[in-house]
Formats: C-alpha cells, sequence, structure tokens
C-alpha cells in the first residue's frame, strides 16, 4: 500500500479521471479508508482535483467520511487552502463543524496553515471558531501556534481567548 492507499486514491489524487471511472466500474470502494489522506475523496481535496471531487460524490463517496491525517475531506481542502474545494464540499452537505483528524476541525487546520480565504468561508458557513479538538486545541490556539495573522480575524469573529489549548510533547 502506498502513502496514498488504494488505486483510487491514487488516480484520484493525480486527477486521472478516467482511471478512477474504470476502477469505480470495477467494483473500487470509494468509501475506503486508507492511507494519508483517508479515502479517495479527501486525497482529491488535498490534491484539488475539483473533476474527480465532483464525480466521486456522483458515485457515493461519503462527504464526511473521516480517516487520515487531516481527519475529512473538507480539513483536507482546507489544509491546502483550497476555498474552491472547500465551497463544492460544503455546498454538497460537508460538515463544518467535524471534529476528526490531526487538527480537529476544518477551521483549526485552515487557522494552522493561515489560509485566510477558506477561514472566511467556514466561518460564514456556520464553522464553530470555539471548537475544540485536534493537536492544538482551538482553531485560535492553532493559529497561535504559528504565530498566523488569522489570530485577529478569529479574534474579530468571536474566538475566546481563554478556551484551553493544547499540543502534544514531542
Amino acid at each position: 500500500m502506498t502513502q496514498l492507499g488504494i488505486p483510487l486514491s491514487v488516480a484520484s489524487g493525480f486527477g486521472q479521471l478516467e482511471v478512477v471511472r474504470l476502477l469505480l466500474e470495477n467494483g473500487a470502494d470509494v468509501n475506503i479508508v486508507c492511507g494519508k489522506y483517508g479515502s479517495a475523496l479527501a486525497t482529491a481535496s488535498y490534491r484539488g482535483a475539483a473533476k474527480i471531487v465532483h464525480f466521486l460524490l456522483e458515485n457515493g463517496a461519503d462527504i464526511n467520511l473521516t480517516g487520515g491525517e487531516y481527519g475529512s475531506p473538507l480539513a483536507a481542502a482546507a489544509y491546502m487552502g483550497n476555498a474552491e474545494i472547500g465551497l463544492l464540499l460544503l455546498e454538497n452537505g460537508a460538515d463544518v463543524n467535524l471534529v476528526c483528524g490531526k487538527y480537529g476541525s476544518a477551521l483549526a487546520t485552515a487557522s494552522y496553515r493561515g489560509a485566510t480565504k477558506i477561514v472566511c468561508l467556514l466561518l460564514e458557513n456556520g464553522a464553530d471558531i470555539n471548537l475544540v479538538g485536534g493537536e492544538y486545541g482551538s482553531p485560535l490556539a492553532a493559529a497561535s501556534y504559528t504565530g498566523k495573522a488569522e489570530i485577529l480575524l478569529l479574534l474579530k469573529n468571536g474566538a475566546d481567548a481563554s478556551v484551553a489549548a493544547f499540543w502534544f510533547e514531542p
């Protein structure tokens, strides 16, 4: 098994629509969780492969399937700062407050990375600014840990500066 997981995830990550189609036509399970990104949908979301994301959703991919380093397809898109994929996932029912993966939530992931555009998108779509989970605790703690300017944006949007933060010691 590769870091990307099964062949469906590999093809999804590299934008190989015809290979994805062929694999699904021949029985590949669109919702297997394995590899660094978790699922084929999360891999395509991480890689910014919009056509693949659309196709996988049309073929039964679970938009809120958890697994992998980022936890969900929305968090994988947030890690890469890809607001286009983030919006596509939100429009198709992604749970903006799903807690899973290394960073906890898509908002914490985007805050950690300093991805202002997707931070704003997630907030506009109901992300809980004080949701706790993941390695750093809250979105504000994640942004604080990396010194990102999103700290000010989060505070202006009501982040509680007293929410406990935590991270793991190496």
